[in-house]
């Protein structure tokens, strides 16, 4: 530090500072005249000693000409800028360098050129070397170097220089990646030494790594400033969203700019729907080399049915194919061999499934989806609403993530977040984790760190490893909660478990080897937090039976298992309806497990509804609930044998007495029968045998105890045996 320099609040301060040029040009009448260009537009910063201040920004956007004034290279237009401390920079490779000196020359040239001393000079002449690893190198024309062996020339006298204030442009993209790792890492050492960085990148990663403080300038101007993640998510989402710079970047032709074009064109986001202008930039993107682009542009030359246009659309797929796309190689691979019944098959199955069955509407819309065929993707949307009205939490996920990314559907980012919350209510942990991420990162919606941070804390509650880590750094930065190192260090020592899922089995084996007085508290919260619901139930069953005395961890045991249950986990959901039920246990209670089965059934589980069917039947029988639980039965009794012999049970015992239900139930079972469903065959014969619930009829089930037979069923060939006896 220069000698009397004193020691201020800030580095650099920076107040409303303008820089523009004039730019003389002809007029059409052949006149000269100045136009106005504004490079930095009224920019105010203040950098305090110890930051690292990444300035991030588009091409042209002012961020260089920033740096040149800052680094007093060139003077501002308006405004004021006081440095306080010595300046070293690194603002263009090359800089002071001389292409056919040396290596160790150009050391000497560009520390001379810092103010370094003769003596100095000497002194640092082999660190330097050291530090760029050039020694085989060094004594060779610089002009006989890598662009990235130049940087690292330059970025290694620069670290040598004792400056307060070191400003970089661009220089560790230039290097490998082992070498942009050793700089990352000596400035985060300068910075708590005290030292200012500034650094402007296009590598968002970087900034996010080395700097804790980033200003986005746009058009001359500060578009927000503050911590780095916020700053490159906001400028991610610009670049990727924002109107004008698409429209900018399209007429640099950007290949991902005109595709973004194109699709705005397509779908009426900024623009009106116009086809001949989605078209024309879709085949400007496909030319450019985007293989989206070029996949969708060889949809559309296919549906023109063109033998010519089919050619192209081959070339297109195939040059998609080879940079790695693999719903290319699969379209290529469909119109080269000829095979496409497959989406004619598709189509038939669609109009056989069940309407009414969620996981089967689930399951060929997902088919249709994977087809890549838009024609089909089109129609699978409507087969995934059904089946999320129905109450599957997958096919509300799968139109969460189609409405983010615009698959198959115009790209709706408020219908993608009502269906990725509407998943997450339904338990669906990958939809807990997309959507923190969506809140974290703040790219296609403002950033919500709160949001992110509730989120996270879900799925680490339920296991998820990258969660559970998200959640001890979040506590640690006090991002979107407050500040708490224990608990911080508590999901960190949560996230040095690789896979807790696993691990809680084996603590739980070794529960009931080891005394109580043994058991860290932390192996009962890896049980807790691992997501594995069998392990808790068997941390339940020690505690029941006793082989764990404690009313703190059967307590904590039942409260994550209602924590997961309230989160829609089925698997909770049962233990926790199955423990409430158990007979001869301090905690019995049947109002409770009717509230846990009831839930599982809401939720499409059969064993929750079979067991609220029993319930209400037995110990609620209520005339509303006698009318659910037929209600339960008759929907049951399509595909389940088991709900037709519970039926034909309680209407024996005169608790259901509906014989519309009965009509039903029989239909279904005679629809069973003419499956040749084995078990089916032999109950109808039965009950033609028994006289009760039908009329009394020998010879009929006769004729279906020789089909049972037939069908290999030992009890009806006995039977068969024993009534031929009797005749």
């Amino acid at each position: 530090m220069p000698r009397g320099f004193k020691m201020t609040e800030y580095a650099i301060e920076i107040k409303n500072l303008s820089k523009y040029y004039y730019i003389k040009h002809k007029t059409d009448k052949n006149k000269l005249t100045k136009e106005k260009k504004i490079v930095l537009d009224n920019i105010s910063i203040d950098v305090k000693p110890g930051e690292v201040l990444g300035i991030i920004g588009r091409n042209g956007s002012g961020k260089s000409t920033l740096l040149s004034i800052i680094s007093q290279i060139i003077e501002p237009s308006l405004g004021t800028i006081k440095i306080y401390g010595k300046i070293a920079t690194i603002l263009e490779l090359g800089m002071g360098f001389h292409p056919d000196l040396s290596g160790r020359e150009n050391i000497i040239l560009k520390s001379k050129l810092y103010g370094f001393s003769k003596k100095e000079i000497n002194s640092k002449i082999e660190s330097i070397i050291d530090y760029s690893g050039l020694e085989e190198y060094i004594d060779n024309p610089i002009r006989t170097y890598s662009t990235g062996m130049v940087g690292r020339l330059a970025f290694s006298i620069m670290v040598n220089v004792d400056a307060e204030i070191m400003i970089v442009d661009e220089v560790l993209s230039t290097g490998d990646a082992a070498f942009a790792s050793k700089a990352i890492h000596h400035f985060k050492k300068l910075s708590k030494s005290g030292k200012t960085i500034i650094i402007v990148s296009h590598d968002l990663t970087t900034i996010q790594k080395i700097c804790n403080r980033a200003v986005w300038i746009e058009n001359g101007k500060i578009q927000f400033d503050g911590t780095p993640s916020e700053a490159c998510s906001k400028y991610t989402y610009a670049i990727t969203e924002s109107k004008d710079i698409i429209l900018d970047m399209a007429k640099l032709g950007s290949p991902e700019a005109l595709y973004k074009l194109a699709i705005f064109y397509r779908d009426g986001q900024y623009f009106e729907k116009n086809h001949s202008l989605y078209v024309e930039y879709l085949k400007k993107a496909a030319e450019q080399g985007n293989s989206q682009a070029e996949i969708d542009y060889a949809d559309y030359l296919l549906s023109s049915n063109k033998k010519e246009d089919k050619t192209t659309a081959i070339t297109y797929l195939e040059s998609a194919s080879q940079k790695g796309n693999q719903i290319a190689c699969l379209k290529l691979s469909r119109l080269l061999s000829g095979n496409t019944d497959i989406l004619s098959v598709l189509e038939e199955y669609m109009t056989e499934i069940d309407q009414t069955d969620s996981e089967d509407l689930f399951k060929i819309a997902m088919y249709m989806f994977n087809s890549h065929d838009p024609k089909l993707v089109a129609k699978s949307v409507t087969l995934f609403e059904q089946s999320s009205e129905l109450g599957n939490r997958n096919a509300t996920h799968q139109l969460g993530i189609m409405y983010k990314d615009g698959l198959g559907v115009t790209k709706n980012i408020e219908k993608a977040i009502e269906y990725l919350e509407k998943s997450v209510k339904m338990g669906n942990t990958n939809s807990v984790l997309i959507l923190a991420d969506i809140y974290e990162q703040g790219i296609i919606i403002e950033r919500n760190p709160s949001k992110s941070f509730d989120l996270y804390l879900i799925a680490a509650k339920d296991g998820n490893w990258k969660a559970i880590y998200t959640v001890a750094k979040k506590y640690t930065e006090g991002d979107g909660v407050k500040k708490n190192q224990n608990l911080s260090k508590k999901w960190f020592s949560l996230s040095s478990i690789t896979n807790l899922y696993s691990y809680s089995e084996v603590i739980i084996k070794q529960l009931s080897k080891i005394t109580e007085k043994e058991i860290p508290s932390s192996y009962y919260e890896i049980v807790y937090y691992s997501g594995n619901v069998q392990s808790l139930q068997k941390l339940l069953t020690l505690c029941i039976s006793g082989t764990i005395n404690s009313d703190e961890v059967f307590l904590n045991t039942i409260d994550n298992l209602t924590r997961m249950a309230n989160e829609n986990n089925l698997q909770a959901i049962l233990t926790l309806g199955n423990h409430y039920h158990q007979k001869n246990i301090p905690t019995h209670d049947d109002e409770k497990s009717l509230y846990w089965y009831e839930k599982g059934a809401k939720l499409g589980d059969i064993s929750c509804k079979k067991r609220v069917i029993d319930m209400y039947l037995s110990l609620f029988p209520s005339e509303e609930n006698i009318a659910k639980a037929t209600t339960i039965i008759i929907e049951l009794s399509h595909s389940h044998l088991d709900s037709i012999a519970r039926f034909i049970y309680y209407y024996r015992t005169k608790l259901i007495t509906d014989h519309k239900a009965l009509e039903i139930i029989l239909s279904n079972l005679n629809k069973m029968v003419n499956s040749n469903n084995v078990e089916a065959t032999r109950r109808l014969a039965i009950l033609y045998l028994e006289g009760d619930i039908l009329p009394k009829d020998t010879d009929q089930a006769y004729v279906l105890l020789k089909k049972a037979a037939a069908l290999g069923d030992e009890w009806a060939i006995q039977k068969i045996d024993s009534l031929s006896g009797e005749k």
